[in-house]
């Protein structure tokens, strides 16, 4: 048997021998295998050998351990549960193990949702230390689809971010009211199931939010991503006539609502016969509706080009992406608007290819994408969960700070509306070891010490100025790190006040994106057909989808849609 080995091509030894095995090697290896299992064992005449002799079999611990994982597979990549009775999933199962059988569709909704809703609860406890301060991120999302609204709550700290709960308002008014009592359950919910205590609130800044946040007795800021998105639709309305834009994107594409492709053509229709068909945008969707048509768009790609995407008016930065598609894709266009089919006729329309050739026009274009890009750069920032208020400030000092004339008008009147240098962010930015409050003008710094002075004893007001000035421990602190939640829990054992304090300030992330990871997915996890679950399993599952998600993989971004900068180059 070695000598055959050695002359053959299954040799154990060679690394490449599993990529040559073919259905008939896989057969040889079976018959050997049997012959020697045959030749060793002891054997009567009246004794027939079954395959699954050849296999050990899979006692009940096993099976409820390889339940688990299969329920884990299913639950985290949000598989239909019906999947599971599936003949080539069985086959599968049956080809690695034959004495394996998967679970059901029933179990999988029933005891093994169950195991790992509570697997998942313990191991998250397990990530938040008892008595820790959290921060609670609040948001709602409405799913067209089977006419239904939530608000969800997500608790997240320096270290872990956990899905706590959501809650349906289809039969309540999303007052300030229900909202504070909705908060006030979460709050105690993270206290008795993980033994949090919730210090701060992110809301967006929606009017019934704000006044939410007013009656709370926790702090209570705003998502600084939905602030800049509220700048782009201002700097829109103002440079680009935009409002007609924002009316056929909603009705375009609107998130779990398929439309037909005619549907949407009526749309533009509805575009192309309104009178303010001037704008900026108007001309760019005209153009993006024009090389959506399928010759078009294959035409656009053999050349190089990349798809037009058309605006969506719940996708931040779709309309700063069209106008980026646009500039770098006109070259293409022009050369595709000189072309004809057989019949001598031009396959991009005339009023199109006039566009296209209007050097005001595309100018045009490139002054509302330069107003745009800077702040598709800030939201691209502030959704990155590892962000805090005091990151945002500075984005926001900076973007003023580099802004031309036209954007920095309509900037400043945008974060004073937002109150976006609140005193929570800017006293964040100056507890940041990195920043310091270094560009903080004195109407802000005087802000500042009011807070602190409300907030800080005698101890931490005397480490206040020490770390102001750089002296003493904190002067050989800031040789060491500038990363805030290393520095401030270095200097937790000899300023313990001020410490906790800025460590409390600098854990409030810089907008709710995070939660986005969760809707995402909303319509397909919560529905009534898909895996037969009622409300409270729907939410259950839920819980276990978006934990699974985050325990894959701690260091990801949970962010909504990812913005690229426009100085980046297409692929």
């Amino acid at each position: 048997m070695q000598l055959h080995r050695k002359k053959c091509h299954l040799d154990p030894d060679d690394e490449d021998s599993e990529a040559r095995i073919g259905e008939s090697d896989v057969s040889i290896i079976i018959f050997i295998n049997i012959v020697s299992f045959k030749a060793s064992s002891p054997t009567t005449s009246n004794t027939q050998t079954k395959i699954k002799h050849f296999f050990r079999k899979v006692t009940k611990t096993d099976k409820e351990r390889l339940d688990i994982r299969a329920a884990r597979f299913f639950f985290a990549c949000n598989v239909p549960f019906v999947a599971a009775s599936n003949k080539y999933f069985k086959e599968f199962c049956n080809a690695m193990q034959p004495t394996y059988k998967p679970p059901s569709r029933k179990r999988l909704a029933g005891p093994l949702l169950d195991a790992v809703h509570k697997e998942q609860i313990d191991l998250n406890g397990n990530f938040l230390k008892e008595g820790a301060h959290s921060v609670l991120l609040i948001d709602g999302w409405k799913n067209s689809a089977s006419n239904t609204k939530n608000v969800a709550a997500l608790l997240h700290n320096c270290d872990h971010r956990i899905f706590l709960e959501s809650y349906d308002f289809s039969n309540l008014r999303e007052t300030s009211e229900n909202l504070a009592e909705m908060v006030k359950n979460a709050v105690a919910l993270a206290k008795d199931r993980y033994k949090v205590e919730v210090f701060a609130v992110v809301t967006d800044n929606a009017a019934n939010m704000m006044s939410m946040g007013r009656i709370i007795d926790l702090i209570h800021t705003t998502c600084n991503a939905h602030i800049g998105n509220l700048l782009s639709k201002d700097l829109i309305r103002k440079y680009g006539s935009g409002t007609e834009l924002n009316k056929v994107s909603v009705i375009s594409q609107r998130r779990h609502t398929r439309l037909q492709s005619q549907q949407i053509d009526d749309c533009f229709v509805m575009q192309e016969d309104n009178p303010d068909n001037s704008s900026v945008l108007a001309k760019v969707h005209k153009i993006v509706n024009e090389f959506k048509k399928a010759n078009l768009e294959k035409k656009l790609t053999m050349l190089g080009g990349a798809k037009p995407k058309l605006p969506c008016a719940t996708r931040w930065c779709s309309e700063r992406d069209g106008l980026f598609w646009l500039i770098n894709n006109i070259a293409r266009m022009k050369q595709i608007s000189a072309e004809t089919n057989t019949d001598g006729k031009p396959y991009v329309k005339p009023s199109v290819s006039e566009l296209l050739f209007k050097e005001d026009f595309i100018q045009s274009v490139k002054e509302l994408l330069d107003l745009l890009n800077p702040v598709a750069i800030l939201i691209k920032n502030c959704q990155k969960s590892v962000n805090s208020i005091a990151d945002a400030t500075e984005e926001w000092i900076n973007l003023l700070a580099s802004a031309n004339p036209k954007l920095y008008e309509v900037a400043t009147e945008r974060c004073k509306t937002s109150d976006v240098f609140n005193k929570y962010s800017l006293t964040a930015n100056m507890l940041h070891p990195l920043y310091k409050g270094s560009q903080l003008n004195a109407e802000q710094n005087e802000m500042v010490e009011d807070f602190l002075l409300e907030n800080l004893d005698e101890d931490g007001l005397q480490s206040l100025l020490e770390y102001k000035k750089s002296t003493g421990f904190f002067a050989l602190l800031m040789e060491k790190t500038t990363k805030p939640d290393l520095f401030w829990d270095m200097a937790a054992n000899r300023r313990k006040s001020l410490a906790i304090f800025a460590q409390k300030l600098l854990m409030i992330p810089a907008s709710t994106a995070q939660l986005e990871g969760i809707f995402s997915n909303w319509s397909h996890v919560h529905t009534d057909l898909r895996n037969r679950l009622d409300a409270e399993r729907s939410k259950k599952l839920l819980e276990v989808y978006f934990s699974l998600k985050i325990n894959e993989n701690k260091d990801d971004y949970y962010r909504a849609d990812d913005v690229t900068d426009c100085s980046e180059k297409e692929n």
